[in-house]
């Protein structure tokens, strides 16, 4: 670790455009990310003030007749705004995952050019990183979607189980018995067994688009890549990781 991290530090010295990369990446999607909620919030604007009749009040004591129920009013969105807000909250988390696996392919693929290129210095030292950009967002897009879809689903398969087991907690602690403890604790179990393959998966497509950025092949190749690596040195790979 301490000689990659070595390895790292010059070429960082020899690509220090690879700062201003990143930085452009996080800004952008960062903004993507929030222009895309600002379009979700503005969908669930479109609607109308509806009125709903509230619980009336009790009789008076003077026998008089009861007042008139009282009224709330409440906002109901259009039909089409909550599918609308979802499906650009969707493609808000995706953008933003696939600009976070492009900067990972830039960097991977700056360094590993240097890397291999014996980290000799040149009069045209950003030259790796050029390419690698230009890859990431060229011929290699489809790649780092793919991979960003990939996070974009086990995201909302954290958050769903995450859901599930709340559920589960807030039911069994309504009623104490054998069962309800018992199938509390299975639900825990299962959710920690859920939350592990699915850090898997991310460490994986992780391991892949680097894979990829080294190699120029494409996610799935470069992801049997990284299994085969994974599966020779699991855990020298996942404590440098």
């Amino acid at each position: 670790c301490a000689r990659l991290l070595a390895l790292a530090s010059a070429s960082l010295a020899e690509t220090p455009a690879l700062v201003a990369v990143s930085l452009a990446s996080d800004a952008a999607a960062l903004a993507v990310a929030g222009g895309l909620s600002v379009f979700a919030a503005a969908a669930v604007a479109n609607g109308k003030v509806v009125r709903i009749a509230g619980v009336s009040s009790s009789s008076s004591s003077s026998g008089a007749p009861p007042p008139p129920p009282a009224a709330a009013c409440a906002w109901q969105p259009a039909a089409y705004a909550p599918p609308l807000a979802a499906l650009s909250s969707l493609a808000a988390l995706w953008a933003s995952l696939t600009l976070a696996q492009v900067k990972t392919f830039v960097v991977a693929g700056a360094v590993s050019a240097w890397y291999f290129g014996n980290g000799t210095s040149s009069s045209s030292s950003s030259s790796p990183l050029r390419l690698s950009l230009r890859a990431a967002l060229g011929p290699q897009f489809g790649s780092l979607s793919l991979a960003g879809l990939v996070l974009t689903g086990t995201q909302l398969l954290r958050a769903a189980v995450d859901a599930l087991q709340n559920a589960a907690a807030t039911s069994s602690s309504n009623e104490e018995s054998l069962a309800a403890g018992c199938f509390q604790l299975l639900a825990s179990v299962l959710a920690a067994l859920a939350r592990g393959a699915l850090a898997f998966l991310d460490y994986l497509t992780k391991f892949a688009v680097v894979a990829a950025a080294v190699s120029g092949r494409g996610l799935l190749a470069s992801g049997r890549a990284a299994t085969g690596v994974l599966r020779s040195a699991m855990l020298d790979a996942f404590g440098v990781w």
